[in-house]
């Protein structure tokens, strides 16, 4: 007796499981099986119940979330389970990287389900090729948004570079986009009323935005300034969205970096929220105090995180790097 259970993972999405056939020929759909003991976990016996690990109903047939091909039992207590190679979703993730290298940054990808059905192949490969692409991070997947193709620009920190998100991101090639989420008077916390040598539980505007790159999210964060400093800032904010024009413009300031530092963190709920990105995700967290450059008085702090798929944070401590390729 030969009997082949076939999984619709693989090859045609319609294709549908069969039933085992006993040696007569006549068809029985909840055979038992000699090696699990059980129905075949993607054999369905025409009730509504479920059988199996991590099942779910497709048409009349019940499928198995796996990477089998199908299973053979060629004879009673022998079976064998043929698997999808593990290079082939790597081998889907070369062929789209190729394809995605010629897009522009930015630009909307087909989805686990479309992957899927052109390769042939079951939704677990189509998500891990997507998760290897994400993991070189030539894509970003924005929660509830899909996957776009993602360029990474610089993110440079320099003490002669001026403090500013928009004019970083535009020198770097890209289009910078900020969104003001909030600002209003609250009570310093005590690191922050630290870091701009003040007393704690003294009240500052805290100015929460969104920033894009490429009109894809890139950073999110608050930045704390005294009201001295900016008392018409609220009002401000809401026809420039650039602290430092406002601080150029309206304090009369020539900001610059006084202390700036990062590190890769994880993701949180909020952070993730505001980057719209998967809790757990790796995420540059950069905090920096800005100071006048002419009278040297503290201007605001800034604490900012950024998808990592999105920018590198490059520091700048001075001294001359030879282009790369070029003799020392």
């Amino acid at each position: 007796m030969l009997c082949v259970f076939r999984c619709p993972n693989v090859g045609s999405r319609r294709q549908r499981a069969t039933a085992a056939w006993l040696p007569e020929g006549e068809p029985q759909a909840a055979a038992p099986c000699p090696l699990f003991e059980q129905v075949p976990p993607w054999v369905h016996d025409g009730s509504s119940r479920r059988r199996g690990p991590a099942m779910r109903r497709h048409g009349d047939s019940a499928i198995r979330r796996s990477r089998c091909v199908d299973f053979t039992c060629s004879s009673p207590g022998r079976a064998r389970l043929h698997r999808m190679p593990e290079t082939r979703f790597r081998q889907i993730a070369e062929l789209l990287a190729a394809e995605f290298a010629e897009l522009p940054p930015g630009t909307k990808v087909a989805g686990e389900h479309e992957i899927a059905e052109r390769f042939g192949v079951g939704r677990a490969a189509a998500r891990a090729a997507m998760q290897e692409l994400q993991r070189r991070m030539l894509v970003r997947r924005i929660k509830g948004g899909g996957t776009y193709t993602a360029k990474r620009i610089d993110y440079i920190i320099s003490a002669d570079r001026a403090p500013s998100w928009s004019r970083t991101v535009r020198e770097a090639g890209a289009v910078p986009r900020s969104i003001v989420l909030s600002c209003e008077p609250l009570k310093m916390p005590i690191d922050v009323a630290s870091h701009l040598g003040r007393p704690a539980g003294e009240s500052a505007y805290r100015l929460r935005r969104r920033s894009f790159t490429d009109d894809l999210p890139a950073s999110w964060g608050d930045e704390w300034v005294p009201f001295d400093v900016l008392p018409q800032l609220p009002t401000a904010i809401r026809h420039e969205t650039s602290l430092h024009e406002i601080l150029r413009q309206m304090a009369a300031a020539s900001p610059e970096r006084a202390s700036s530092r990062a590190s890769i963190e994880v993701a949180g709920d909020d952070v993730a929220d505001g980057l719209e990105c998967a809790t757990g995700d790796p995420v540059w967290l950069v905090e920096s105090v800005n100071r006048d450059g002419v009278t040297g008085r503290l201007l605001c702090f800034t604490r900012r995180w950024i998808r990592a798929d999105a920018m590198r944070v490059v520091f700048e401590l001075g001294g001359h790097v030879p282009p790369e390729g070029a003799s020392a």
